[in-house]
C-alpha cells in the first residue's frame, strides 16, 4: 500500500459515487503544509485554518452534492501532540 498525498489524495475524493470511508492508523502524518499550524497550536497560539480552506471547500462540495464521507482514526493513549492537534 502506497501513501497518497496532495492532490493524489483529494482526487479521491472528487471521484467516488455514493460513500469514501477514510481509515487513519498513524498516529502522526508529516504534511510539510500542517507543520507551521502544528506549531502555532503548541505555542498555544491562534490559527486562521486558511490553509485548510481547499479541504474543506473539498468536503463542502461533495457532500453538498449527496455524497457521504466517514473518518475512522484509530490513536494510541496517551495522545501525541499531532493528535490532540487534530
Amino acid at each position: 500500500m502506497r501513501l497518497l498525498t496532495g492532490e493524489a489524495f483529494d482526487a479521491l475524493f472528487r471521484t467516488f459515487d455514493r460513500t469514501a470511508f477514510h481509515l487513519e492508523v498513524q498516529d502522526t502524518y508529516y504534511a510539510s503544509e500542517e507543520s507551521e499550524p502544528l506549531r502555532l497550536f503548541l505555542e498555544g497560539k491562534p490559527d486562521d485554518f486558511a490553509w485548510h480552506r481547499p479541504w474543506l471547500d473539498l468536503m463542502a462540495a461533495t457532500t453538498a452534492a449527496g455524497r457521504s464521507v466517514t473518518r475512522v482514526r484509530v490513536v494510541t493513549v496517551p495522545h501525541v501532540d499531532y493528535v490532540r492537534w487534530g
